[in-house]
């Protein structure tokens, strides 16, 4: 078995005992998922059928100038794609660390 396999093995095991041993590492993670596929979901929802007339869109407002950031309507998922990102970082520190440090690793789920 390589390396990689066994850190692979070893990482899937720890997290599936994290996720089994407490409850609210499941449902901070189970949450965090659902608010980030929210998040796309609503882009979706809402973005895309207004993008497809208009080649820019404003993606940024302020209150005393107005708009004041246009751009091209996929820059809009680049926030849920980092969400993401952190939550994937996040699942792993606290799997890491769960056995050895579990108060870090409680830390890490908030």
């Amino acid at each position: 078995m390589s390396k990689r396999t066994r850190q692979l093995k070893d990482f899937h095991s720890s997290l599936r005992k994290m996720l089994s041993d407490s409850r609210l590492m499941l449902w901070t993670l189970v949450l965090s998922i659902f608010i980030d596929l929210l998040m796309v979901g609503l882009i979706v929802w809402k973005i895309v059928p207004v993008a497809s007339e208009h080649s820019f869109i404003p993606l940024h407002y302020n209150v005393y100038i107005g708009v004041d950031q246009y751009g091209d309507w996929k820059q809009l998922f680049i926030l849920p794609i980092i969400g993401f990102c952190v939550i994937l970082l996040n699942t792993y520190l606290q799997a890491k660390t769960f056995d050895s440090m579990r108060f870090v690793s409680k830390i890490v789920a908030y």
